[in-house]
């Protein structure tokens, strides 16, 4: 799994054509609950086809005390507006975790352009449990260089991502 999974992390900008946009980006990441918390980076390549279908592979590092645990992710969603100018949408996903896989059901609100300001609002529900989760995106100037936060919390685990993308 974790071979097929950065292969495709690999061709998914070269699958970025005309109307499309894709990101590439690295986060610092921290989630904590139940009175601990791990820290670690986060890398993602995030792609919109036609401004109707959202795919999102993600890699995570996290540690804390010596002991590391990779994490994988995918997701697609599908826009049932345009995700250039806002648009609702339902996804689901697969999070590859030590110990075995999760599948995950997300609803939400984006919009995913890739100029301005980009944002990513909804509910991620994971083996019982549902997130709420934020996410924002900003440009950096003319080029395609942006910044980008995100939150999610479930009542029980909060995670904060802070991080730089690039957009192609």
């Amino acid at each position: 799994m974790k071979k097929r999974l950065l292969l495709a992390l690999t061709l998914l900008p070269v699958m970025a054509i005309a109307d499309n946009v894709t990101f590439i980006g690295a986060d610092y990441a921290r989630t904590s609950g139940f009175g601990e918390s791990v820290d670690g980076y986060q890398l993602g390549v995030k792609s919109v086809f036609d401004g109707k279908v959202d795919v999102t592979l993600s890699y995570a590092k996290l540690s804390e005390r010596g002991v590391s645990e990779d994490i994988m992710g995918v997701t697609v969603n599908y826009g049932f507006g345009d995700f250039n100018t806002g648009s609702l949408y339902a996804g689901v996903g697969y999070i590859d975790v030590p110990g075995g896989g999760e599948g995950s059901f997300q609803l939400g609100y984006a919009k995913t352009s890739g100029s301005g300001f980009d944002y990513d609002a909804g509910l991620v529900s994971v083996e019982g449990a549902t997130f709420a989760q934020v996410k924002i995106r900003g440009q950096m100037g003319p080029g395609g260089l942006g910044w980008s936060l995100g939150v999610s919390h479930d009542g029980d685990i909060a995670s904060q991502t802070a991080g730089f993308n690039y957009r192609f």
